[in-house]
């Protein structure tokens, strides 16, 4: 911050400070003087400490537990207490205050104390409207008398001479967007205003008052591209009492002043049961007598947008249900209602005699529900919950020491004690309670419901709350209940309930219970309820929270000796929150929130201990009644991690694999790496483990202190055999900090070796990673060749045994600042930045620039080279730029390659989703009885058993002594057959008809499965005996699936694809089975819960994916120790077979075929056949096949060929072959162009137009503009890939080419596109009021380059299809006459342009009313050019043309308000598109959210019913 701009904000802040009326010596204490006074929005909001004054010189400051500190003192007002410290290298350091001497504290008191008091005024009294002296600045450009209103994602909107101006954030500079967001958040916080609502609260701006109405101002955008400042009305008595004063305060001193002519507003907002309710004007109440909450009310906005964007009229009406409305709300809304209907009907009515009347009706509305009328809120919350978990209920009374709802309806009444609700709902449910008594002693003989509640709501977590009944004490820590919407009673655990709630469960099941012993009934059940305000006063101590510090107990007795290898040691560094409740043996019992945990006297340090001492002796002291705490809880906090207390765990182990694991309090299983902890920790965690197991889970609690001093004997004698074995191990090196070159920063880790050029280092966590020699200072690298010759002193290659140096990856890299980054593994580069994966897999960016000058580009360099093969190149940029020579020069287009010519053919074939079926020819009697993996071969049964092709004819004959009772499959390569004889498993060489094995150790199978691959199969038994064998090395590996007493395998069994993971069903679980590699034998397995009614499964390494029977559902999970660990997903069909594959670019994933709900046992039945990703997102192309898969079906392991029944054929049918046309030409473009074969881009974009490849596409030049988008995104890449820099290599590559290819059409193309790009670029995609003059200039300038580029193609007899579509883009930009668009598409009109969805897309975008066109014009171009197409081909384009124009129109009311269009032909238009075999789903989904505004309930009906008809999948 320098001297002149603070000063400039100090003048303004006592500008600030007079204004709010404050004496100034109470505001300048200190010795500040008005002139050292700063802007307040800075000083409040300042965004970093490093930018805040010092406001003391460099002194030495006394910190407890600690050495001296030397520094300045910051003067920062950040968002916590703490203090801050610059110390003599200008690095910040933050403090607690309570850390330093009782000197040093009044020291800073004083120093900040006036500072603290002016920040804590002006967040309460900053003015609401800006009142700065300097203008605020867009870019260059100056705005005079601006005020900022708002601010809303990426746009600000400004009041400017008296309009309201929408301007992007991004056309302001760094500095004023920041400002603009610090002013935007100060005067947030002054403009929300809280209803008498608790829940319900709103931000605007205050602009005054009309009768006994506040007028507020917000910002409103009913169309994206015209915001208003909306102004609309809220009734006084709505407002909270403490912002109804504030309001009132403001408009009476001036603050705010009445803005004229606001009686003529007409909108209004009311408080909701979901937030505010408007802005809006009120038309009509429509009652409905039968069902009253069906009632609604309808509310219009009238247009706010100026003439010029006018070209409908337009309305906004909306229908709101009254049941959306708190009561008060309700009723001032009918008296908006009734009070605008006298005036009406007689305009001269007096405001008496309107009170009057409307104090009548409002009686009799009250008298008709006083529950509903006499109720400020719905919403209710209770303490220590989600703010977004409330309950819905209507409050009827209270029954002391409940309040009493009616809930979903009069049948269901519950209870919640009054204590638990949150202090602003329990004051209003005071005031309601008042009410409703006033109102029944006023009306004897009005009915009041009873206030006997049968359930009550507890709260289980902070995000569950439960409707329950208590039924009985099940045990001493559970409860039986009954919960509603629930017929069966369940138990639960009292300690999974809020203590508040278990308490008063426990205390009514022990006063219910007859002849109950005192002796079980704690204190409080002796106690009477009115004594329950003991409670409240508990609670509020229970959030007076301390933190209490942590120190390992070893390092106490060892400070003399670094044993903490990994970390230093510990002093007072560490600590955690939380308040005490109570003693356990040594332990302390401490509460966060809702959490007991338990935690050693010995890990705390003396300090702490004290303060817990005084805490139990408050409460005991205070609460002497009380029984503190309810239970011993069952976690414990075991020590710290890296100088970070541990979350409170139970169970807690060291495993196989060197990872601490443990319990967390949510229940869920957690580890921590072995290498994270330092020795002393490890030590520690050892002392804590054993003396939980071993002593205090045994110890007797007669006598409190015999026990505990038990518990601190073994402790003590424990530790001392530990830090015994812990002296003993090797010293570790001492010199563990490294000098680094050129900076004064310093490494701290451990020296392993030296591998080349680079240096292994062990990093404070346990990770090796390599640093450049070079970054070392020399007597650090002469330290490392000491222990280096150490080491092979030793016979030792470095300190790590078995270090295998060529696994380290992990790289630590020098920045430009002489620090050096964390490690991380460098993946890949590019001009700008460095891709780095972190330890955790996380993937970040480094930039180029910042890093080290030397080590950055060499980095990139290497990683360039590993990726792209080809070295990394800073001149490609200057080779561009030089100037062309005659030699390369290209005077006409070559003709096509062979080569290339080739590839494309593919093209000719096409693609159909439709599988292919050939019927088999079979004898009769014969059936089949298995297929093959690959789809090829069949074995069938009965009368001549024998292996068939796809057509029927015979392959193999097959021994007539195999059981057809028992399973049967083929090989892979169809020549071998696996199955049963005489019940012994045996395989059959089918080629030499004899016998290969037989295993009669296999017995009689239940169930049993093959894998993808053919190679493995796997027989189960009702026992659990799991065989598996291998085809290649002809051998059975016998194991068994380990199941519980009295269960039993059932016939589910899956396998995967490479034959390791299986999974099996019993009747009680379901097993995740792994496989050993080696063995074949089941190395490891998972009991999971089991799904009911499992129809198919695809088995994946760790997860799998399951298709139940009741839904059509998909559930996804991954398996960690046997837990379910991800959540349902939901597919459009009902999956009856699924397997995992792999893409062609090795993506894995999952290839699932299903049916339509509805469509099995149809007269037309179908399938579909689709692949998702491993989250559930579909991948490619969807095929069909006309299967009915309820019936007889078996599908190939490989999921491409299948045969099935139908009637009394069988059917083979086979998967079409996928042309994945986008890919073949993306691949051609990158050939073309890093081959540098320009001068066959109008080659191959020739022969895409020639009608034998042209008729594949939907129109003639659909596969010629793929090639022009392929070619656009490869010349977009060549950026980042050949080097220099992709900022300016796309312009020169594209200059260049057209300079080399002259006579070229594609490289125009190319060149017009890209500067298209470039001006939408600089205007942005906002409406002209948005843009800048620079930005429209630049806009122009670009477009006429561009239109310049595809001028000459113009001349062409035949132009492209896309130099029409480029040409009326431009002109629309360019604002060209409707004479030369209309030309533009006549011409396109006698070319295959003509069936090009772009370009008749363009011409409607120039002929819309906001661009070029007058109301009618883009409709009357529709319905022309789609008459000149005629027939399916017309009407095809007349439906996409019109669903996709109906977007632009707001989405709230029909389209038919805006534009016109036959509702008839885009049905027809709709068929017609997908009678061809179309894919996607777009075009569909725009035709039905069009009906759907349109509510035309018949045609929707028959849109939908093209889903079945066209085989339209929709996926997820």
């Amino acid at each position: 911050m320098t001297t002149r701009s603070l000063v400039q904000r100090l003048i303004l802040m006592s500008v600030c400070v007079l204004w709010f009326g404050l004496p100034a010596q109470a505001q300048l204490l200190g010795g500040l003087t008005p002139s050292a006074i700063a802007d307040g929005a800075k000083v409040v909001l300042s965004a970093r400490a490093e930018d805040a004054p010092k406001v003391t010189e460099l002194r030495e400051w006394q910190l407890e537990d600690r050495g001296p500190v030397q520094g300045r003192l910051v003067q920062w007002i950040g968002p916590d207490n703490w203090i801050h410290i610059e110390d003599r290298f200008q690095r910040i350091q933050s403090f607690p205050p309570r850390q330093f001497s009782e000197s040093d504290r009044e020291l800073i008191e004083k120093t900040l104390g006036p500072w603290r008091q002016l920040v804590t005024r002006l967040r309460q009294e900053f003015p609401i409207r800006d009142a700065g002296a300097k203008p605020w600045r867009q870019g260059d450009r100056e705005l005079n008398n601006a005020s900022l209103l708002s601010v809303d994602d990426d746009m600000s909107f400004w009041s400017i001479q008296q309009a309201l101006i929408a301007i992007p954030l991004t056309s302001f500079t760094g500095e004023q967007r920041d400002l603009i967001q610090k002013r935007r958040q100060l005067l947030g916080e002054l403009s929300v205003w809280q209803t008498q609502d608790p829940g319900v609260a709103f931000r605007a701006e205050l602009l005054g008052e009309v009768d006994d109405t506040y007028v507020f101002g917000r910002i409103w955008k009913p169309y994206a591209s015209y915001p208003v400042m909306a102004r609309f009305r809220v009734r006084k008595n709505l407002l909270a009492d403490v912002d109804r004063e504030r309001a009132g305060g403001w408009l009476k001193s001036g603050k705010v002043k009445q803005i004229p002519g606001l009686e003529q507003s007409d909108l209004w907002c009311w408080p909701g049961r979901l937030g505010m309710l408007g802005p809006g004007k009120p038309l009509e109440i429509v009652e409905d007598e039968a069902d009253p909450s069906q009632s609604k009310v309808s509310w219009a906005v009238p247009d706010h947008r100026p003439e010029r964007a006018r070209f409908r009229k337009f309305r906004i009406k909306r229908w709101e249900s009254l049941g959306s409305f708190n009561g008060p709300s309700e009723l001032d809304l009918r008296r908006v209602l009734f009070e605008r209907k006298l005036h009406e009907a007689d305009a001269n009515v007096s405001a008496e005699k309107v009170a009057e009347i409307w104090s009548d009706q409002r009686k009799s509305l009250v008298e008709r529900d006083p529950l509903r009328y006499l109720n400020t809120t719905v919403v209710w919350r209770l303490k220590d919950t989600d703010p977004n978990s409330r309950v819905t209920a209507t409050l009827i009374g209270e029954r002391h020491p409940f309040y009493v709802y009616q809930v979903g309806g009069e049948d269901v009444t519950a209870a919640v004690l009054k204590t638990e609700l949150d202090e602003p709902w329990r004051e209003v449910a005071e005031q309601s309670v008042q009410r409703m008594n006033e109102y029944f002693e006023a009306h004897p003989k009005a009915k009041r419901p009873s206030l006997h509640s049968e359930y009550f709501i507890v709260r289980r977590s902070h995000a569950i709350l439960l409707f329950i009944k208590p039924l009985e004490v099940a045990g001493e820590t559970k409860l039986k209940v009954k919960m509603a919407g629930r017929d069966t009673p369940v138990v639960l655990l009292a300690d999974q309930l809020h203590y508040a709630d278990a308490m008063e469960m426990n205390l009514m099941m022990l006063e219910s219970e007859p002849g109950s012993s005192t002796k079980r009934m704690p204190e409080i059940a002796k106690a009477s309820r009115e004594e329950r305000l003991q409670w409240i006063k508990l609670q509020e101590h229970f959030e007076q929270k301390t933190i209490f510090g942590l120190q390992l107990p070893s390092a106490r007795s060892m400070e003399d000796w670094s044993v903490s290898w990994h970390q230093p040691l510990y002093q007072t560094q560490i600590g955690f929150d939380g308040v005490v409740v109570g003693k356990h043996l040594d332990s302390w019992i401490i509460r966060d929130g809702t959490v007991d945990f338990l935690i050693d006297t010995e890990l705390m340090t003396d300090r702490s201990n004290e303060q817990a001492s005084q805490q139990w002796q408050a409460l005991k002291e205070q609460f002497p009644n009380q029984a503190i705490p309810i239970s011993v809880p069952t976690l414990r906090v075991y020590g710290s991690v890296g100088k970070a207390p541990l979350p409170p765990a139970e169970d807690p182990s060291w495993s196989d694999n060197d990872e601490w694991q443990f319990t967390d309090w949510e229940g869920k299983r957690q580890s921590i790496p072995k290498a994270a902890f330092s020795h002393l920790e490890q030590l520690e965690l050892d002392v804590q483990f054993r003396s939980e197991s071993e002593v205090r889970r045994t110890v007797s609690t007669e006598d409190e202190y015999a026990a505990t001093q038990k518990v601190n004997e073994f402790q003590e004698k424990l530790r001392r055999e530990l830090e015994g074995e812990l002296r003993n191990l090797p010293k570790p090196a001492s010199f563990q900090t490294w000098h680094l070159a050129d900076s004064k920063d310093h490494l701290a880790a451990h020296f392993e070796r030296f591998d080349g050029e680079d240096v292994i280092m062990l990093s404070s966590l346990g990770v090796h990673f390599r640093i450049a020699r070079g970054l070392f200072q020399e007597h650090a690298l002469e330290r490392m060749e000491e222990l280096a010759a150490e080491f092979r002193q030793e016979g030792k290659a470095g300190r790590t045994a078995g270090l295998d140096p060529s696994t380290i990856t992990h790289r630590a890299i020098r920045r430009a600042d002489g620090r050096t980054t964390r490690p991380g593994t460098p993946i890949r580069a590019n001009r700008y930045y460095i891709d780095v994966e972190n330890e955790e897999g996380l993937l970040t960016q480094l930039s180029v620039d910042e890093l080290h000058p030397v080590d950055g580009s060499e980095l990139r360099a290497e990683l360039y080279r590993r990726e792209h093969g080809i070295e990394w190149d800073d001149q490609v940029d200057e080779r561009l730029a030089l100037p062309v020579t005659e030699d390369e020069i290209i005077e006409r287009p070559a003709t096509l390659d062979a080569e290339y010519r080739q590839r494309l053919e593919v093209l000719r074939r096409g693609f159909s989703p439709q599988w292919k079926e050939t019927q088999l020819t079979l004898s009769p009697g014969q059936t089949v009885r298995q297929i093959s993996v690959d789809g090829s071969c069949m074995v069938v049964t009965g009368n001549n058993p024998a292996v068939v092709d796809s057509a029927g004819k015979t392959i193999h004959r097959i021994p007539r002594q195999w059981d057809e009772q028992h399973p049967v499959y083929l090989s892979p390569d169809n020549n071998q057959l696996i199955g049963f004889e005489s019940g012994v498993l045996t395989v059959w060489d089918l080629q030499q008809q004899t016998k290969l094995a037989s295993y009669p150790a296999v017995k009689q199978p239940l169930v049993s499965t093959q894998s993808a691959d053919g190679d493995r199969f796997a027989f189960a038994t009702h026992d659990g005996s799991f065989n598996l064998l291998n085809l290649a090395s002809m051998e059975v590996q016998r194991s068994r699936i380990e199941l519980l007493e009295d269960e039993r395998m059932t016939r589910e069994l899956w396998c995967s694809s490479d034959g390791q993971n299986f999974i099996a069903t019993s009747d009680q679980n379901m097993y995740l089975l792994k496989v050993d590699e080696t063995t074949g034998k089941i190395a490891n397995q998972n009991r999971l819960k089991k799904f009911p009614r499992i129809r198919e499964m695809a088995v994946l390494d760790h997860r799998a994916w399951v298709s139940t029977v009741e839904q059509p559902w998909a559930i996804y999970f991954g398996v960690e120790e046997g837990k379910l660990v991800q959540a349902k997903r939901q597919l459009g069909i009902i999956p009856h077979w699924m397997k995992n594959v792999e893409a062609d670019e090795g993506i894995p994933l999952i290839r699932i075929m299903g049916m339509l709900p509805g469509l099995a046992g149809s007269e037309d039945p179908y399938a579909f056949v689709s692949h998702v990703d491993f989250n559930g997102h579909p991948m490619g192309v969807v095929e069909s096949v006309n299967c009915d898969l309820t019936g007889p079906v078996m599908i190939a392991g490989r999921g491409k060929a299948m045969v099935f029944r139908r009637g009394d054929q069988w059917i083979h049918a086979v998967a079409p072959e996928q042309i994945n046309a986008d890919r073949v030409l993306r691949v051609l473009a990158e050939d073309l162009i890093d081959d540098d074969r320009i001068d066959q881009l109008d080659a191959v974009f020739a022969y895409l137009r020639t009608p034998s490849i042209a008729d594949v596409g939907e129109y003639p030049d659909e596969l010629s503009e793929e090639f022009l988008n392929a070619l656009y995104l490869v010349s977009q890449e060549y950026g980042w890939v050949h080097g220099g820099d992709p900022r300016i290599r796309r312009e020169l590559w594209l200059k260049r080419a057209g300079e080399r290819m002259p006579q070229s059409i594609v490289i125009p193309m190319l060149r017009a596109q890209y500067h298209s790009d470039l001006a939408w670029a600089a205007r942005g995609s906002g409406f002209v009021n948005t843009v800048t003059n620079e930005g429209m200039q630049t806009y122009h300038e670009q477009l006429t380059v561009a239109l310049n580029h595809i001028k000459p193609l113009l001349k062409k007899q035949q132009p492209a299809t896309r130099v029409f579509s480029l040409s009326v883009s431009f002109a629309t930009g360019l604002s060209a006459p409707k004479t030369a668009v209309g030309e533009l598409t006549r011409r396109a009109m006698e070319t295959p342009a003509k069936n090009s969805l772009e370009v008749h897309s363009a011409a409607v975008n120039y002929l819309l009313p906001r661009w070029h066109g007058n109301p009618g014009d883009f409709e009357n171009y529709i319905d022309r050019v789609c008459d000149q197409l005629g027939g399916n081909d017309g009407d095809a384009m007349y439906a996409r043309l019109i669903v996709s124009s109906a977007r632009y129109y707001p989405s709230g009311q029909p389209a038919s308000d805006f534009m016109r269009f036959d509702p008839d032909r885009v049905l027809r238009g709709m068929d017609a598109y997908y009678a061809k075999d179309r894919t996607s789903t777009r075009w569909f989904e725009l035709a039905e959210k069009l009906f759907q505004r349109e509510q035309d309930a018949e045609r929707l009906s028959k849109l939908r019913q093209l889903v079945v008809r066209h085989r339209i999948y929709f996926g997820m």
